[in-house]
């Protein structure tokens, strides 16, 4: 069961700090020295970096994050570029734990099994930008991909994203039952 790290008041997303700093891997990137300095926060005492971080952790990788739609690479990215940071700063050692225990906190089997669908999703997505419908086997002298078969493997994916809809569904009621059952309270702290 996950808490919910991060609030979105209808204009800013807000970091639950009391809850954060009780996991060690939030905890060791929130206090580092060596991974909050940066040009605006010399020390890393504001935690200007932190935060940053935390926006990217949240649009990159939150079930609730807008990017949702986007293939892995693409939400990493934007994420990335949104939050202000740059890839070796989400490539640093304590950045990296924190990706990881935020994944391991909040996947449920349900939730695994939509970002394995996810996944799938993208590498069918990926195949279909890939075909070439002009790509000739030569030995056969015939078109490796035809258009008709084409169309009747299209018509199967929209039976799987409907599917999929199904199971994103499954998953927001499965964590707002969580939040229903842990009685979260309301008061958050704000990113500095």
């Amino acid at each position: 069961m996950m808490v919910d790290l991060f609030v979105y008041d209808g204009q800013n997303i807000h970091l639950n700090q009391k809850e954060v700093l009780l996991i060690k891997e939030f905890s060791q990137l929130w206090s580092s020295e060596d991974y909050g300095k940066c040009k605006e926060d010399k020390t890393g005492k504001k935690h200007i970096k932190a935060d940053r971080f935390f926006k990217y952790l949240w649009l990159a990788h939150d079930y609730k994050s807008p990017y949702m739609e986007l293939t892995r690479r693409e939400r990493e990215k934007t994420a990335i570029e949104d939050s202000g940071l740059d890839i070796k700063d989400v490539e640093h050692g304590l950045a990296k734990a924190a990706v990881n225990k935020y994944s391991n906190l909040q996947e449920t089997r349900t939730l695994k099994l939509l970002n394995t669908a996810n996944n799938t999703i993208d590498k069918i997505r990926e195949f279909f930008d890939s075909v070439d419908l002009h790509q000739m086997d030569e030995k056969r002298e015939k078109y490796i991909h035809s258009t008709k078969d084409i169309f009747n493997q299209l018509k199967d994916v929209g039976e799987v994203s409907s599917s999929l809809k199904d199971l994103e569904y499954t998953v927001k009621k499965e964590k707002e039952a969580e939040v229903a059952l842990r009685g979260d309270d309301t008061e958050e702290g704000l990113f500095d």
